[in-house]
């Protein structure tokens, strides 16, 4: 890019001249002559622009080339979709959430194309609500491991939450579900990894509640650490980066912005108080969403 923030001619023109030597060497003599005229083209408008020092954009972006087409296999609208940032040795994974699959790719090592490495579907296991047909997934996030005992070294977690009402650990090595946190009572629609400490998990559901939970604790039962009830609906929330505080955010434009605490500590169930009355875990609240 220039310095006014538009593409670079010169780097179309320098691409233009590359384009023309491979076609020089290609026996289909349509394509060739088609990417001549539209390099030729290219580099007598760069060079007219170099003159003046201006650059037209809407004639730099009319001559962008498309590299990379992506087919989704979910069938259906994708939810979210997360760059692994937990771990940088995996910074080349990519997940989409849809419907009831979650898929993972490797985004560096397949050239212009996008390889599957993981292919996920929630479908009905043992603690599933029998009276439960939709398993739809609605949120993920990456988790890196902890180097606890029993953990795989080299290993990264994909977490899954939706209308199950169950949280779904997947080790990427192993490629299966090692752990099912249970415990929410409506759908889970947002999850967030504790930014310093790999065990800690954050997750928000339509019970309006969000919940912290050590995913390796080895008791099931006493996964979750502690119970926030929001006192009205609310859809996200995520770590400060120091992970002493949460942010969350309520369906009625609220946000809150709550303390953790000491979690070896205190009471497992939290109610959300207003920020002004005595003990509160709520410092900071604000409506400016309407």
């Amino acid at each position: 890019e220039s310095q006014k923030g538009h593409i670079s001619v010169k780097s179309i023109m320098q691409n233009a001249k590359r384009r023309r030597e491979i076609a020089s060497d290609s026996s289909d003599d349509e394509k060739v002559e088609i990417i001549d005229e539209n390099d030729e083209n290219i580099e007598k408008n760069g060079k007219n622009e170099e003159k003046s020092g201006e650059v037209d954009q809407e004639f730099v972006f009319k001559n962008m080339h498309l590299r990379h087409i992506t087919k989704e296999n979910h069938g259906s609208e994708i939810n979210q979709i997360l760059i692994n940032h937990s771990d940088p040795r995996f910074s080349n994974m990519l997940v989409t959430v849809g419907d009831n699959q979650a898929n993972v790719y490797d985004n560096e090592h397949m050239g212009k194309h996008l390889d599957i490495y993981l292919h996920f579907i929630n479908k009905e296991n043992p603690f599933s609500d029998s009276k439960r047909t939709q398993f739809g997934l609605k949120t993920c996030c990456w988790m890196r491991e902890s180097g606890g005992e029993g953990e795989l070294r080299d290993d990264v977690y994909l977490v899954l939450g939706g209308e199950d009402k169950m949280i779904h650990i997947i080790s990427i090595k192993r490629t299966k579900v090692i752990s099912l946190l249970r415990g929410h009572n409506g759908t889970i629609v947002d999850l967030c990894a504790h930014p310093t400490n790999p065990r800690i998990l954050l997750s928000v559901s339509m019970d309006n509640t969000i919940k912290m939970w050590d995913i390796h604790a080895e008791d099931p039962s006493t996964s979750c650490l502690r119970t926030f009830e929001f006192g009205g609906g609310v859809n996200v929330a995520l770590f400060n980066p120091s992970g002493t505080k949460i942010y969350g955010g309520g369906t009625h434009g609220n946000i809150r912005v709550m303390e953790v605490g000491d979690l070896s500590v205190g009471k497992k169930l939290v109610r959300i108080t207003k920020a002004s009355e005595p003990g509160s875990l709520v410092k900071i609240e604000k409506r400016h969403h309407t």
